[in-house]
């Protein structure tokens, strides 16, 4: 009996069918972002900072890049980050299978050995039981951490966490209400209208 299970608008079986064939075009995708980086690195190889190699003219690397950007159609910026990329990842080191993003965040790592066992070796991922990157694995690795809070509610909630501690929230309570504009306006929100129409 089919499950009747759905996962957005689609039913789980579905769901699956379409994940096997977009995760061979991520793979397509990562293939297609190194041969990018490959040509732009062979056209201009990586350079120690701030050297020079024997082929630069007046304008260097930049001019170079922007030069295959516009012949390609593809962004400077596109380019320079894909070039970066296979920079770090020489064909020997690159993992099929592994998105081309994660391959991006995990040159990060500044350290080449240590950067090539990160990329073999990916954490056991909880919900699918299997050993792959996700986006927020890949950051973790890297040591980048998430996005902090954005909207007011998750900073206010940010804030609550980071205050749970009695003697925590008390010094900063304290601290926060010295500052004149946050006295008044707290002062003036908790009163009730009838107080503050007097």
């Amino acid at each position: 009996m089919p499950s009747t299970e759905q996962i957005g608008n689609v039913s789980t079986e579905r769901y699956e069918q379409i994940v096997v064939r977009l995760r061979e075009a991520v793979d397509t995708m990562a293939k297609c972002q190194f041969i990018i980086g490959d040509g732009a690195l062979e056209i201009v190889p990586m350079q120690e900072h701030g050297g020079r190699s024997v082929g630069d003219d007046l304008f260097g690397v930049s001019a170079w890049l922007h030069r295959l950007s516009e012949d390609i159609n593809i962004p400077y910026n596109t380019i320079k980050e894909y070039r970066w990329v296979a920079s770090r990842f020489p064909t020997q080191h690159r993992r099929s299978g592994v998105a081309s993003s994660t391959h991006q965040v995990l040159a990060a790592i500044s350290d080449p050995e240590e950067r090539r066992a990160a990329i073999k070796n990916p954490p056991l991922d909880e919900r699918s039981g299997k050993r792959r990157w996700t986006p927020e694995t890949t950051r973790q690795r890297a040591g980048y951490h998430g996005p902090g809070p954005e909207t007011v509610q998750e900073k206010i909630e940010a804030v609550h966490d980071l205050v749970a501690d009695e003697q925590v929230t008390t010094k900063v309570a304290t601290d926060l209400l010295r500052r004149p504009s946050v006295a008044f306006k707290t002062m003036r929100d908790d009163y009730p209208d009838y107080l503050q129409a007097a």
